[in-house]
């Protein structure tokens, strides 16, 4: 994969082809073991069910169309005959099947994303899921970002997360999960590839459960500044490794 701009690439594309990603980098910090035993052996744990859920919802929100085609309405599969549902799913192996209740769950929780007053006119004038690959300016390695929604207009990213509460989000899922490390990653990408500084990220967070309430949280600078400071440590050592073809377990 070149550097560059890919709209609409998909996610088979994006995750199993080359370049660094955030995930990666993630399993880099972690142990480069993990990182060579997920990317470059190819064995991959198994998606959990709310990976699965949060992924529809993302879906969902973002890209409707491709919804309606890859999560089909279970109400409407009970329509066909015994046999017809049996041979289903065999013949749609890219599809994903929800009870009725899970289905009606993504959808509700995207709902409450439009129709919250403070979420609800961000996702306008933007692009969805769209991939942009670079060169590292230090190490040369070749990085990668899918953004969930780029406004090109505004040098914005938004980062759409779902989660059991948005009461712990600010300060413990931030540092748990390395969100300032995704934003930063994610706003020199585009500043590098669209030649123009990129400067706010900002997460939409969900909650799973009924009400299903939002945040809209944009990164602050100091977060990003952290961010920064563990993604050249990571790509470092990323850069490191690769060139050694050695992946230590620490």
């Amino acid at each position: 994969m070149k550097p560059g701009i890919y709209p609409g690439i998909s996610d088979l594309q994006y995750h199993g082809g080359e370049g660094i990603s955030k995930s990666g980098l993630d399993l880099i910090r972690k142990s480069p073991a993990l990182y060579k035993r997920r990317y470059l052996d190819g064995i991959k744990d198994p998606e959990s069910f709310v990976f699965k859920i949060g992924k529809a919802v993302h879906c969902a929100l973002l890209e409707p169309e491709r919804f309606a085609d890859a999560y089909p309405d279970p109400v409407s599969l009970n329509q066909l005959d015994v046999v017809e549902r049996v041979h289903w799913p065999f013949r749609n192996p890219d599809k994903v099947l929800f009870t009725p209740d899970d289905y009606l769950k993504v959808k509700t929780i995207a709902e409450a994303i439009r129709k919250n007053e403070d979420s609800r006119c961000l996702f306008r004038d933007g692009e969805a899921e769209t991939g942009i690959y670079w060169n590292d300016e230090k190490t040369g390695a070749l990085c990668k970002i899918k953004p969930d929604y780029l406004i090109r207009s505004q040098r914005t990213i938004l980062d759409l997360k779902t989660t059991r509460s948005i009461d712990q989000f600010v300060g413990h899922s931030i540092r748990t999960y390395r969100y300032d490390v995704q934003a930063a990653l994610y706003l020199r990408g585009c500043s590098i590839v669209f030649r123009e500084p990129f400067e706010e990220f900002i997460f939409v967070v969900v909650e799973k459960d009924p009400p299903h309430r939002v945040l809209v949280y944009r990164t602050a600078l100091a977060e990003i500044e952290s961010g920064k400071a563990q993604l050249d440590q990571d790509i470092a050592r990323f850069a490191e490794c690769k060139a050694k073809d050695q992946w230590p377990e620490e």
